[in-house]
């Protein structure tokens, strides 16, 4: 169930417009204030949830903003939970925004393979169902082990999902970016805390658990583990080429290859039908 809630609460010159979107009944009670310098947005919570905050103005979604409090993976139930933003402040500037929360319950469950009894690590994210862990079946023609499971090529790929899940589609991964920040911030709050090479910041916001894998090219070579991370998706471009997606270490963007070749391996994640 998807509950939209809007309040609309003016303070001087700016306008303070919340939504609400929550996939059951778990959140209620959401007032959003304006306190000298700080926005605080309150809520109860009647059991354990994922509670995230977006901030856009008109068609602008921001990425670079710290909010505080009630705010995470697995935040508490209880009453009186407390978000605190600073709309303006030495490098964000905000007069007409627009604040989305969104309250997930906490899903850290598993899903188990009956066709070799491998345990997956699932969780919902952004309202579908996710394995937080790369496929790791060995699906004979096209699959070549890894450190981080399997890769595949693509065609093994589109068939290597458990029944009830497939291979996600760009879109589906597209509205996974959107869901942790966009192009521009999703690779950081998609990425593990570990193996990934490199200095930058890698939060696992949503605990999606992305692996720095690298891939296999053609000749069955693998390559930039500790670099990238990549993974397919459903969308053929051509006989020969499909699209992939895929995280770097240089960067907290999240990208698709439109020109993937087939006959590459890389990893798989699967999305419930």
């Amino acid at each position: 169930m998807k509950i939209l809630i809007r309040s609309f609460i003016f303070f001087a010159s700016f306008l303070l417009n919340l939504s609400f979107e929550c996939l059951s009944q778990v959140a209620s009670n959401m007032k959003i204030e304006y306190n000298d310098t700080t926005v605080v947005i309150t809520y109860d919570l009647s059991k354990k949830a994922d509670v995230y905050l977006e901030v856009y103005e008109a068609d602008k979604k921001f990425t670079q903003f710290i909010a505080t409090g009630d705010v995470g993976l697995n935040i508490s139930g209880g009453n009186s939970k407390k978000i605190f933003f600073k709309p303006f402040d030495e490098i964000f500037s905000c007069f007409n925004c627009i604040y989305r929360l969104i309250v997930n319950p906490s899903s850290n469950e598993s899903f188990i393979d009956p066709r070799d009894n491998t345990e997956y690590a699932i969780k919902r994210i952004a309202g579908r169902i996710w394995m937080t862990e790369n496929m790791n079946f060995n699906s004979g023609t096209g699959s070549e082990k890894g450190k981080y499971g399997y890769y595949y090529t693509w065609d093994a790929a589109m068939s290597v999902c458990p029944f009830g899940w497939s291979l996600p589609s760009k879109y589906e991964w597209e509205k996974m970016i959107s869901y942790f920040g966009g192009a521009d911030a999703a690779g950081k709050n998609l990425k593990s805390k570990e193996s990934w090479l490199g200095w930058y910041t890698s939060t696992d916001l949503g605990g999606f658990n992305a692996l720095a894998s690298g891939f296999k090219n053609e000749n069955k070579k693998t390559q930039d583990v500790g670099e990238i991370g990549s993974w397919w998706t459903s969308d053929s471009e051509s006989n020969i080429s499909a699209v992939s997606f895929f995280l770097l270490n240089s960067s907290d963007g999240a990208f698709f290859n439109n020109s993937s070749l087939k006959n590459t391996l890389r990893a798989v994640r699967c999305i419930k039908n």
